[in-house]
C-alpha cells in the first residue's frame, strides 16, 4: 500500500467539509437571510452556499503545490 502525503489527506478532508458546511449550516438560514436583504437579487443569496466551497477549493489548489 502506498503512503499518501499529508497534503493530499488534508485536501481530501477539507473538500469533504463542503457538503456539511453548505447543507447543515448555511442552507437552513437562506430564508432569513433573504428576508433581511430583501433588496438583493436572489442569485446573491444563493451564492452564499457556493462561496465557502469556492474558497476551500482555491485554497486547496495553493496548498497542494
Amino acid at each position: 500500500m502506498e503512503k499518501v502525503s499529508r497534503k493530499v489527506t488534508s485536501t481530501i478532508l477539507s473538500m469533504s467539509l463542503l457538503t456539511v458546511m453548505a447543507g447543515a449550516a448555511i442552507a437552513p438560514a437562506l430564508g432569513i437571510i433573504k428576508q433581511h436583504f430583501a433588496d438583493a437579487p436572489d442569485i446573491f443569496i444563493q451564492l452564499i452556499v457556493s462561496i465557502p466551497a469556492l474558497f476551500i477549493i482555491l485554497t486547496n489548489l495553493f496548498l497542494c503545490r
